[in-house]
């Protein structure tokens, strides 16, 4: 029996006002415990495209399917009843609540208490730099510890697809490197379907099993990580041809 896609999109085309087009044609489809990389130069369309996957925008044209069913005009909130988790972009916190509570707010529709409370502490012994401040009030962390709160805060959702939007933005190197260390870690132990949008193209080869590259909102790329470089990447972004392949 042949494998089905958790996710596919056909054909996304975004438009704005003036008929400018933010994304052309693009297809993008995995199967679970997928980890698919989107990379590309700022201005690419990256977060067009994430936006688009989880609901924050529609499409001026094409398809969206999850698990076989048609999303491609379902609002956001429904989506995330379905299976889809995002990390955004600026992490989001509520400042004045704890660390802790800000983390278990991505469980608000679980019910299984027991294993919840197992996965803030697993989540704890990923990143112990995190645990030490687990009561502190999320406000007073640093840009980086707010970024693996964020990204745990969406693990805890347990989605089908977690959707990570440019999780090293702004981070020193060392805190980089720490969320990158984590992150592989924690999707690998769930079969987490991952899709990461990232400009650092290093870590998200380190993660990613296939890469697709996003260029002025086409698709120029899509292959597996281990058959490209973070060089390779850099030259696409300069490149008009299309070197797709399919999933």
């Amino acid at each position: 029996m042949a494998r089905q896609f958790i996710y596919h999109m056909q054909g996304l085309t975004k438009a704005y006002a003036g008929g400018k087009k933010v994304l052309e044609n693009v297809n993008l489809s995995f199967y679970p415990d997928a980890k698919i990389g989107v990379l590309g130069p700022n201005g690419a369309g990256k977060s067009t495209l994430l936006k688009a996957v989880s609901g924050m925008i529609r499409p001026s044209y094409g398809t969206v399917r999850l698990d076989g069913t048609d999303i491609t005009a379902m609002a956001a909130n429904r989506r995330v009843r379905h299976g889809l988790a995002q990390s955004p972009e600026g992490r989001r916190m509520f400042p004045y609540m704890t660390t802790e509570e800000n983390l278990r707010i991505g469980a608000y529709t679980r019910r299984d208490r027991e294993r919840i409370d197992e996965d803030v502490e697993h989540f704890f012994s990923l990143w112990p730099v995190i645990e030490r401040r687990r009561t502190s009030p999320a406000g007073l962390l640093s840009g980086g510890e707010q970024q693996i709160v964020a990204i745990g805060r969406a693990v805890l959702a347990e989605p089908k697809v977690l959707l990570l939007d440019e999780p090293s933005l702004g981070l020193a190197p060392v805190l980089i490197e720490d969320l990158y260390d984590g992150l592989r870690r924690t999707v690998r132990e769930r079969h987490q379907s991952v899709v990461l949008v990232e400009q650092n193209a290093e870590q998200a080869l380190k993660l990613a099993d296939r890469v697709h590259v996003l260029v002025g909102g086409e698709i120029v790329h899509s292959g597996p990580a281990a058959d490209i470089t973070a060089a390779d990447v850099a030259g696409l972004y300069f490149s008009t041809g299309s070197t797709e392949t399919h999933p």
